[in-house]
């Protein structure tokens, strides 16, 4: 608080006197000399500032990690204030913790702090399907066609878990939903002398004979 009396500036801290008051008081007096004490004072002005109060909001997940950065609201105690959600990828709003401040209310002269809670999504499971075809070539060693072409095929499936937040891929194992059947040789009178894989994720397969 200041007073500027004719020129002369009196101070003084009075942070301390207002406590959690909203609304203070105060009488000024003075003495005009030792004989006379006329006390015509005129109060030119009086300036204040009305006490602030800050409101916190917190975003966080179940375990308490705060999951979004923190928004700040300030304003005149005993005035209204209000927060609000956030839309957080990857989340779903579960609950306003109940240990802290409502979403709404009023500002006091102690900071406050609302705190969402929220939960993560579950991942999101795909499945993804490649087909394997068994494709089988006879021929003899002269390189001349031996005998017609084996083709099979199977399909192969494995599930793919997204991160609802991360984006992170988890995959599983492939499986079949049946395997190749064996195939009998069609040629007689004839020993397989050699037998390639040709790709690696098809069965192809070019079987060289020669005669026995």
């Amino acid at each position: 608080m200041t007073v500027n009396y004719n020129g002369t500036i009196f101070t003084k801290d009075i942070s301390s006197l207002l406590g959690s008051n909203t609304a203070m008081s105060f009488s000024i007096s003075a003495s005009t000399g030792f004989y006379t004490n006329l006390q015509q004072l005129k109060n030119i002005s009086f300036n204040y500032t009305i006490a602030q109060g800050n409101v916190i909001s917190k975003y966080v997940d179940d375990q308490g990690n705060e999951i979004s950065e923190s928004t700040s609201t300030s304003g005149d105690l005993d005035t209204l204030y209000s927060t609000a959600q956030k839309t957080i990828p990857g989340y779903t709003f579960n609950k306003i913790d109940p240990t802290g401040a409502l979403a709404t209310g009023k500002f006091t002269a102690n900071d406050q702090t609302v705190t969402y809670v929220y939960t993560k999504n579950a991942p999101t499971v795909t499945t993804e399907t490649k087909t394997v075809n068994e494709n089988i070539d006879y021929v003899f060693a002269n390189g001349d066609k031996a005998a017609d072409s084996h083709t099979a095929a199977v399909k192969f499936t494995r599930q793919v878990s997204t991160d609802a937040v991360t984006g992170e891929k988890t995959y599983g194992d492939w499986s079949a939903d049946q395997s190749f059947d064996a195939v009998k040789s069609p040629i007689k009178g004839y020993t397989l002398i050699k037998l390639k894989l040709i790709s690696k994720w098809s069965r192809d397969l070019l079987m060289t004979y020669h005669s026995r």
